[in-house]
């Protein structure tokens, strides 16, 4: 069947089954948002510079981490290059040893004292980091130095020395202080064996650990730094240079990461530089000929000034916006509390029974329409109120007048005992009477049941053919039910439905059907079945419904203006009608045609 009536209006949609609209649960607010305008607002720019925020950190993180190992990477890169230059330097002079080594043991004779001092003073003279050298005999005393001045030393119980006795090729020392000069040295020994591996003497050179700068020729721009450490973990070098105790040498004690790299592991990572107790981007890498450690690193807040600049501009920038959007946002709910406000005390008023009150709103044009929408409520409350008074008048002179015809008919029986006919012809009007009236109360009652929600089902299952073939037989005698012809097809399936409740829809709608046909003519009442639910159907051949009133004939209390002169009933009947179908799940709609009749339908859930 077409749901759409002939002047354009659709269908309804269909109200969940079992509510009403009162017992339908209110709008959630939902998570516990804020209630007020002004809050809601403010929340707005809250909402998104809050993710703003989270993102620029985790960015500001993530900058910070990437510079971190950028500069780890340029560190340990650094380091390597230290390494590289220093070994490079210990075989240097390994070679140079070397060479005078086998010069002074080639000799064909003994040469004095004088002779080798000379000739290692003119060797040392070549590499400005070499203190001096020095011929050890094979018991560790100092046969010739390089220095000008005799000197008489012994070494034997020096490690170095012990080491080239044990068979060591070559040895390099670590930190230790200077027979000759007091001072922080590196001892670089090699030993001179004959062909039978027999020990001829040995050959030391003292390097001058602040000199090793122009050797290894690695310079680093601003506060960087490099070191180099020896097996003790003890700082033998550091540029730039600075000062240091034999104490504060102790870079292991201080720095317990530095064992890693002693054990020939690359290191990098954040932690105290020895020298001036920075937090410094440091990297390390073993010096794996000697066994020593290179290092390069630089102070951590150098390395992240730019990026901490950037942030602080950045933060800065932000606090700004935000501030601003925050204020902005204050002036927007400001200019749209003021007018609810005053939307809020124009309903107060009208609450208050003061139907003369009008908002006046200046603002947002939404506002403002608003306030225009108020106002035309108010004022059609105001015409609704007397309208009010007309139901009034017209519901009490419809109560009034089946009360008269009670009260009439008693009278004139109380006149007339002996009249048996005139008994039986009053009997009969007090009985309409009385259940006309009794139909105007329960259309009151079921009215305000519906509105307030307290109206309930009593649900079973229904077989709709056979109920309204019974209906139709206990209607006889109160209605017509001679014109009504049932039009339903057998094997329907059985509807879910309050027996009593489908009563009123069905009497509502044969009522109105018969009462708006022309007489002797028939009502048809017709069943149809579509997915899920059952469609009823009453059709009728009366004058129809204006197409002006269709909008509004489920309304409370309205009647189409072609039958306001009858002045039968309070204009519940549909309404009722409506809010039943609705609590049981299903819809009700009509359609018309003026002149034609019309077709009430609606749809009742099948049983599941």
């Amino acid at each position: 069947m077409n749901q759409t009536s002939a002047s354009g209006q659709d269908r309804p949609p269909a109200p969940q089954p079992g509510a009403s609209p009162s017992e339908r649960p209110p709008g959630r607010r939902g998570w516990g948002l804020p209630r007020s305008v002004k809050a809601s607002l403010l929340l707005i720019p809250l909402v998104v510079l809050v993710p703003l925020s989270l993102f620029g950190a985790g960015l500001y993180l993530s900058q910070l981490e990437e510079q971190r190992q950028e500069e780890l990477r340029a560190n340990l890169e650094v380091a390597r290059s230290v390494a590289t230059a220093f070994d490079t330097y210990v075989r240097v002079i390994l070679n140079q040893e070397l060479a005078i080594g086998l010069a002074i043991a080639d000799l064909p004779q003994q040469p004095s004292p004088r002779q080798l001092a000379e000739y290692l003073a003119a060797n040392s003279q070549q590499c400005p980091s070499i203190r001096g050298y020095a011929w050890i005999d094979p018991q560790g005393r100092a046969v010739a130095t390089s220095s000008p001045e005799p000197t008489v030393l012994n070494v034997s119980d020096r490690p170095y020395y012990q080491e080239i006795v044990q068979g060591r090729e070559w040895v390099v020392s670590d930190l230790l202080l200077s027979r000759a000069t007091g001072q922080p040295s590196v001892v670089v020994a090699r030993g001179i064996r004959d062909r039978n591996n027999t020990l001829q003497g040995l050959v030391v050179a003292e390097v001058d650990p602040d000199q090793l700068g122009g050797v290894l020729a690695v310079e680093r721009a601003r506060s960087g730094a490099i070191a180099i450490a020896d097996r003790q973990g003890r700082l033998v070098y550091h540029c730039p240079k600075v000062k240091l105790a034999w104490e504060q040498r102790e870079w292991l004690k201080q720095q317990p990461r530095l064992r890693p790299a002693l054990a020939g592991e690359e290191v990098v990572g954040t932690f105290v530089w020895p020298t001036d107790g920075q937090s410094s981007v440091v990297g390390l890498t073993p010096i794996r000929t000697v066994g020593w450690v290179a290092g390069a690193g630089r102070p951590e807040a150098e390395v992240m000034a730019p990026l901490t600049r950037h942030l602080a501009y950045g933060t800065g920038l932000f606090l700004f916006v935000s501030a601003a959007a925050l204020a902005l946002a204050l002036l927007v709910g400001q200019s749209l509390t003021v007018p609810i406000v005053r939307l809020r005390d124009g309903a107060l008023a009208l609450a208050r029974g003061e139907l003369g009150h009008r908002v006046e709103v200046a603002g947002p044009v939404e506002m403002e329409e608003v306030a225009r929408a108020f106002n035309r409520m108010a004022e059609q409350i105001r015409l609704r109120d007397e309208q009010r008074e007309d139901y009034v008048r017209i519901a009490s002179h419809d109560l009034r007048a089946p009360l008269t015809t009670i009260l009439g008919h008693a009278q004139m029986i109380e006149r007339t005992p002996d009249r048996v006919g005139l008994v039986r012809k009053s009997a009969e009007a007090i009985a309409t009477g009385t259940r006309q009236m009794n139909r105007m109360i329960q259309d009151l009652v079921d009215a305000t049941r519906l509105e307030t929600g307290q109206l309930r089902l009593e649900r079973r299952p229904v077989d709709l053919r056979q109920y309204l073939l019974d209906l139709r037989e206990r209607l006889v005698g109160t209605m017509e039910v001679e014109r009504l012809r049932i039009e339903a097809p057998e094997g329907l399936p059985p509807v879910s439905a309050d027996p009593d409740r489908l009563e009123r829809i069905l009497v509502n709608l044969f009522s109105n059907a018969l009462k708006y046909s022309e007489p002797g003519t028939e009502v048809t009442v017709s069943l149809a079945q579509r997915e899920g639910e059952i469609v009823t159907s009453v059709t009728d051949r009366g004058r129809g419904i204006a197409p002006e009133d269709l909008p509004h004939i489920f309304e409370r209390y309205y009647r189409a203006r072609a039958v306001r002169e009858r002045r039968e009933g309070l204009g519940l009947g549909l309404y009722i009608a409506k809010g039943l179908v609705e609590i049981h799940g299903g819809c009700i709609w009509v359609e018309s045609r003026v002149g034609k009749g019309s077709t009430f339908s609606f749809t009742l859930p099948v049983v599941r």
